[in-house]
């Protein structure tokens, strides 16, 4: 997996964790400091399982890839005019 897109991916989940803890917790008028501490447990809960998701995925998917036979597949043909020399 592409660096990039974890990180994008991360933090997508943070920014939608972000936005529902708070339409959450605006619904209730409390002091500051409560809710704050609710956004955090929340964003952080929802870091963690996507987290524990893309580690899961990552050490998970060599051992079902490593079974799949590779001879069958066509090369690509990309920047090839088809022509041997």
């Amino acid at each position: 997996m592409d660096p990039v897109l974890c990180v994008g991916e991360i933090a997508f989940v943070g920014i939608g964790a972000l936005i529902l803890s708070v339409a959450c917790v605006g619904i209730r008028r409390r002091s500051l400091r409560r809710p704050l501490v609710s956004v955090l447990i929340g964003v952080l809960c929802a870091e963690a399982i996507n987290l524990g998701g893309i580690m899961l995925t990552a050490y998970s998917a060599p051992a079902p890839l490593a079974q799949v036979p590779t001879s069958r597949l066509r090369p690509s043909s990309r920047g090839q005019s088809g022509r041997s020399a």
